[in-house]
């Protein structure tokens, strides 16, 4: 499936504060997810640290997928094009991925709790080796709807105590390799 996925994240300092918060300000709790993502790259082919994309293939509970995001579309948030479909193996993918060329450059490891309030997913996770972050989450069918859902999802942040100056633009697989802010 093909969308632009609108997202904005930022630091969590007290995550039981926060789910607690959360659920004051009507958030409604949907799951729990365990997400093992294994990110590639191919830099002979396109080196995907320069061009601000990722190939990631993603176990999450039963569920494994083959995800590709295109480079983030503002200076604000992190949003950008996402490409992803099922895949019944996470193995045989990963042997397809590595015959093409494409290495496995980190592995991010996390605990998800997933909320809602009305179209807008709040995902508070805990990332191995990293720490706690919430990101705010919404879909969009094209570029148009980008700054809308950018200024709801901040929006929705600022309510719940947070400020434009504690979101993170980096991926989690760039903040534990130490790369572009």
């Amino acid at each position: 499936m093909s969308m632009i996925e609108v997202e904005v994240k930022a630091c969590v300092e007290n995550v039981k504060r926060f789910k607690d918060l959360l659920g004051r300000f009507g958030a409604k709790f949907s799951h729990a997810e365990e997400h093992v993502d294994v990110y590639y790259n191919n830099p002979d082919l396109r080196d995907f640290r320069v061009s601000d994309e990722a190939l990631r293939l993603r176990r999450v509970n039963n569920l494994v997928l083959l995800t590709y995001k295109g480079k983030k579309i503002d200076s604000i948030s992190k949003s950008r094009l996402e490409i992803e479909c099922a895949i019944s193996s996470f193995e045989e993918m990963d042997a397809i991925l590595k015959s093409l060329g494409f290495l496995p450059v980190g592995e991010v490891v996390k605990h998800r709790h997933i909320y809602l309030i009305e179209e807008l997913t709040i995902c508070v996770d805990e990332v191995r080796n990293l720490g706690s972050f919430v990101e705010v989450e919404l879909a969009s069918s094209d570029e148009s709807g980008v700054e809308n859902g950018v200024r709801r999802a901040i929006g929705l942040l600022e309510q719940l105590g947070l400020s434009k100056d504690d979101l993170i633009r980096r991926s989690y697989l760039e903040m534990m390799l130490g790369g572009r802010s």
